[in-house]
């Protein structure tokens, strides 16, 4: 798999003009996936990673582990993103036949609830404008 990862890398600096901390994220979500396949045992024969045999089940079992280890959801995305990148293009220079990533949903972002002021807080926000000047005078108009 390593040199598919450097055949990436390669693709990323020559054809996508990446930044470097955008390769720099690619090549360590691709390291910690490859480090969960061997760990795992999923798509190794006699300790290589075979990535042909690479399958769903490996995918999400990876997808499962992270968030088991309460990676945020933006994390998790951005590693699945990463896999869909490089399968993409494992795919489309003939490395493997079909691209099984397609078929994984990503995984949706939480959005967090705004906070407020209170009531009270909102009356003395109201109250700060100073009227003896001009900017204390605009300042009311304004709120």
């Amino acid at each position: 798999m390593k040199y598919l990862v450097k055949e990436f890398k390669d693709y990323l600096i020559g054809e996508k003009n990446a930044s470097q901390h955008t390769i720099s994220a690619y090549l360590n979500d691709l390291t910690q996936f490859e480090i969960f396949l061997r760990e795992t045992g999923h798509a190794c024969t006699n300790s290589q990673i075979q990535i042909e045999q690479i399958d769903r089940l490996a995918i999400r079992s990876f997808m499962g582990q992270l968030y088991e280890k309460s990676n945020s959801g933006a994390s998790m995305g951005r590693k699945l993103s990463t896999l869909r990148s490089f399968f993409n293009f494992l795919c489309r220079e003939g490395h493997i036949k079909t691209n099984i990533i397609k078929t994984i949903p990503v995984p949706k972002k939480t959005n967090r609830l705004p906070s407020y002021l209170s009531v009270d807080e909102v009356f003395r926000l109201l109250e700060l404008p100073k009227t003896n000047s001009f900017a204390g005078v605009r300042d009311k108009a304004i709120f």
